[in-house]
């Protein structure tokens, strides 16, 4: 298997484990990925059977809010806290009760706040410098789904730290975005794509965090208006090639998010697992997510 992800230190998988036994939170140990690929296409898909996360409660009408119980745990018992000391700002980091694999978390703010958006992107700036060093640390990967476009708990913004590596031990090869084959944009580039990728996107390089917030600041200034509140829905997945975007098509109460944006397909029983296809993963998309044809990125580099 070609390295294609940060490197991932034991401790936190072993800081995981203990937080998820005292948390009762079960991992099947059976988790299956299968790779699905087109004759057209160089791009891949992992598709993961874990029925238990595809099956997980939401929040979405906010009547309460599972967030602000996990967070005053973890504040009671040093041992549900993922954080180890690392100083957060307001964040604090916390196991994921439905995880697609071990080690996945969530980096929550306490006090509750919502998501950053296209119109107010203050927070965002703030939670990257916090929580980037800690990513880079831990080797998990950060991703960050809005309201409208994966975010189960909107009302509570959180980040998700990743460690989709393991389905690559499972499959003995990469796959999704981690695997695709990326080229630098013509307008500037430091900025890239995945030629073979249909949908748009654009990647940007982690440690050039300002040039990511003005691109989004130049997204919600120039598309926001097609959008019933203003801002424009996009999900942010962390990985080797630096912070993949996607824009959404609408808000939806329920959709895809930047798991399955980024080539990670859950499926939530065995026979959908076994008749998932290359094509119905790009059908999925294409249902919550904006294709390269219906909106140009490059213009607003």
């Amino acid at each position: 298997m070609n390295k294609n992800c940060l490197d991932l230190n034991q401790s936190i998988l072993e800081r995981w484990a203990q937080a998820a036994a005292l948390l009762g939170v079960i991992t099947p140990s059976d988790i299956k990925v299968k790779i699905v690929r087109s004759k057209d296409s160089s791009y891949k898909f992992g598709v993961i059977l874990n029925e238990k996360r595809f099956n997980r409660p939401s929040d979405i009408n906010g009547n309460y809010c599972k967030l602000c119980r996990d967070v005053e745990k973890a504040n009671e018992d040093v041992r549900l806290n993922l954080s180890n000391g690392t100083n957060l700002g307001d964040m604090i980091v916390i196991i994921n009760k439905y995880p697609i694999f071990p080690g996945f978390s969530l980096a929550v703010p306490s006090p509750e706040r919502v998501s950053y958006s296209t119109s107010d992107l203050s927070n965002l700036k703030k939670d990257l410098e916090r929580l980037l060093p800690f990513s880079d640390e831990t080797g998990l990967e950060l991703c960050h789904n809005q309201p409208g476009l994966g975010a189960t708990i909107p009302l509570h913004d959180h980040w998700h730290l990743t460690n989709f590596k393991k389905g690559f031990e499972i499959t003995n090869e990469s796959y999704g975005f981690n695997a695709a084959e990326v080229c630098p944009t013509l307008n500037d580039p430091t900025v890239s794509y995945m030629p073979d990728f249909p949908f748009a996107h654009l990647i940007f390089n982690k440690k050039d965090t300002d040039k990511l917030l003005n691109f989004l600041q130049k997204l919600g200034e120039k598309y926001g208006n097609k959008y019933i509140n203003g801002k424009v829905p996009h999900d942010l997945s962390g990985g080797r090639h630096g912070f993949l975007v996607s824009i959404g098509r609408d808000y939806f109460d329920k959709s895809w998010s930047s798991s399955e944006f980024s080539g990670n397909i859950i499926a939530g029983n065995e026979n959908e697992f076994n008749r998932f296809s290359y094509e119905d993963c790009v059908n999925g998309l294409k249902r919550y997510f904006l294709t390269k044809k219906e909106i140009e990125l490059e213009t607003l580099l």
